[in-house]
């Protein structure tokens, strides 16, 4: 990795505890700013990043029932429920016609924010996976009110490079 290499531990060398914080501190992106490398897997791995918009659950929800309101679960007691959250994806591949090709980039996640705590957040894009096109991102942000652009944030659960090790089946799944 080269000098320049964002979320790269801070010696240089192997991540320690710190470095969270430290790799947190180097993001978010602008949706047009990501460098290649960050999608591209060679010997390492990159971080997982999700073009998205950050938010607290509260206020995803009340988008949610304002935009897609048959898309809303309620307990006995009239209260919107979390399982909400991932019936938004769905109702956003069903009001676009999303090719199923790319359901995927289309999901609500966790991600970090610069100062390493966590949110809610509905991402059309991921460095693993791709993105949607960025017509359609700009139609989904206009449908769901969102003022700026999404922007690249990292995974909490998967925020360093990895080395990639060629994976070798155990002799027990193997037919013979």
């Amino acid at each position: 990795m080269s000098e320049s290499t964002l979320f790269k531990p801070s010696n240089g060398k192997f991540y320690q505890r710190s470095d969270y914080s430290y790799v947190c501190k180097q993001q978010p992106l602008l949706m047009d700013e990501l460098p290649e490398y960050l999608h591209t897997f060679g010997k390492w791995t990159p971080p997982k990043l999700f073009l998205a918009w950050p938010s607290d659950q509260a206020s995803l929800l009340k988008r949610i029932e304002r935009v897609y309101p048959s898309s809303v679960i309620r307990n006995r007691r009239g209260e919107l429920v979390q399982t909400t959250l991932g019936a938004l994806p769905k109702a956003i591949r069903k009001d676009f016609a999303i090719d199923p090709d790319f359901h995927d980039c289309l999901q609500v996640v966790t991600v970090a924010l610069e100062n390493g705590k966590h949110a809610i957040s509905l991402a059309v894009g991921c460095t693993h996976i791709g993105m949607l096109n960025a017509n359609l991102i700009g139609d989904i942000q206009a449908k769901l009110g969102y003022e700026e652009s999404p922007k690249w944030y990292i995974d909490p659960n998967w925020w360093t490079w990895r080395e990639r090790r060629a994976f070798v089946f155990p002799s027990f799944l193997c037919m013979h």
